[in-house]
């Protein structure tokens, strides 16, 4: 006996639901009214579930690289750098962020777009006073564009979190005195 393939036949069940989701379709009409379908949206929750982890594992997968003079440091999701705990300890820190305001929610944005949000951020982090470090953020796979980020340096994880809100961002990179980058979901 053939082992089903779960990934077809979510394809297959994600292709006859886009199909029915139109103006006029009863479907479409009951989930425009609020009405409750339990099997459409037992699907529609499980396909955002995988969506979801599959952004995560992304963001788990890239290479947070920061630019310092002569040097490129490559952080890694929940591995100890010996190179960040030595920055920190350069600026006087116990914490920092890698901060992005490139491609809100994860969702390309044209590239004026991002200068501008960008530029944004960098002016937010400048009047917050904090020491910052440019960087990007690299899909190791190429598939997705690098994205240019800063390293704020002595920034905490709730200061973080309200710039990474602020800006639209899913997630950030912190790291405490043990110079592990850890991946906060905002």
């Amino acid at each position: 006996m053939e082992k089903p393939d779960e990934n077809n036949d979510l394809k297959i069940i994600s292709d006859a639901i886009n199909e029915m989701m139109y103006e006029g379709h009863p479907l479409y009409e009951a989930r425009k009214r609020g009405k409750t379908i339990p099997c459409l949206t037992f699907f529609l929750n499980q396909n955002e579930d995988r969506k979801k982890l599959a952004l995560i594992a992304a963001y788990e997968d890239t290479e947070y690289q920061i630019f310092v003079p002569g040097l490129v440091i490559t952080l890694r999701i929940n591995c100890h750098s010996a190179a960040l705990a030595n920055l920190q300890s350069q600026y006087g820190v116990s914490s920092s962020a890698f901060l992005t305001a490139y491609n809100p929610w994860s969702k390309q944005v044209p590239e004026p777009d991002n200068l501008s949000a960008q530029a944004a951020l960098k002016n937010v982090i400048n009047k917050g006073g904090w020491a910052w470090i440019e960087g990007a953020g690299q899909d190791p796979s190429g598939e997705w564009p690098a994205e240019p980020s800063y390293l704020v340096m002595g920034i905490s994880r709730d200061e973080a979190c309200s710039l990474a809100r602020q800006f639209n961002q899913n997630a950030f990179v912190f790291a405490d005195n043990l110079a592990i980058p850890e991946l906060v979901i905002v």
